[in-house]
């Protein structure tokens, strides 16, 4: 489920000025599965000193430019409107809800369209009435609530995508359609913001990453299915 942005060699998104490391970017650098649990630190470390290393070089070409007033003051609020609730939810409780609508095994592992679109409800709900209604008492806990900001728009996006892959593929297995079908889903999937909706859609994996479709799986990707 993850993959986040598309990025070149340096970490730069295409999203300008943005770069992207770990997770969040979308290097395919283990290929078409996730090979095994702890490698993702690899990844975090070599894109995360790419990312570093590109965004200051960027950041050194880049001008003075005066910022609109208005911007400032929008996203200021954005910022720092929990610490000015008076009342609301708390991040460790919003954290709570969604680690127990996500993490079941019925949700994150072995899953069906009935009980991810379940869940999705559940997200949605929190989106519109938990996140809006954040509070923060410090400074520790205004950074948990942009975080579970974050993490409520992650798992919708984890949710809508998962719906809308009708295959099984790798790690990534659905109960109501436990094949892989590579004649329509040998794909990647995008998903971009068009202003309150998510737009989600697929893209033919490149030629040249499909590798020879004449052959069988286990013999296209041997990592995989190497034998001990």
């Amino acid at each position: 489920w993850a993959g986040g942005f598309r990025v070149n060699t340096s970490c730069e998104t295409n999203v300008p000025r943005l770069y992207a490391a770990g997770d969040a970017s979308g290097t395919n650098y283990t290929g078409p599965t996730y090979v095994a649990l702890g490698s993702g630190m690899a990844g975090a470390s070599i894109t995360g000193y790419r990312a570093g290393q590109g965004a200051a070089q960027f950041a050194q070409k880049v001008e003075a430019f005066k910022l609109d007033g208005s911007e400032v003051a929008k996203y200021r609020q954005i910022v720092f409107g929990p610490l000015e609730g008076k009342s609301g939810f708390s991040p460790d409780h919003v954290l709570r809800r969604i680690q127990q609508t996500i993490f079941p095994y019925e949700i994150r592992m072995v899953m069906h369209e009935k009980r991810l679109q379940a869940a999705l409800t559940m997200i949605e709900f929190f989106r519109d009435h938990f996140v809006v209604k954040l509070r923060a008492s410090d400074s520790h806990d205004l950074r948990k609530a942009h975080e579970v900001r974050s993490m409520v728009l992650g798992a919708e996006v984890m949710l809508r995508t998962a719906l809308f892959r009708t295959e099984s593929r790798g790690w990534f297995y659905r109960e109501d359609y436990p094949r892989r079908d590579d004649k329509n889903w040998l794909k990647w999937i995008f998903v971009r913001r068009e202003g309150e909706k998510m737009k989600i859609w697929a893209e033919a994996v490149p030629k040249e990453y499909q590798g020879d479709t004449s052959l069988p799986y286990e013999e296209r990707y041997p990592l995989q299915y190497q034998k001990a």
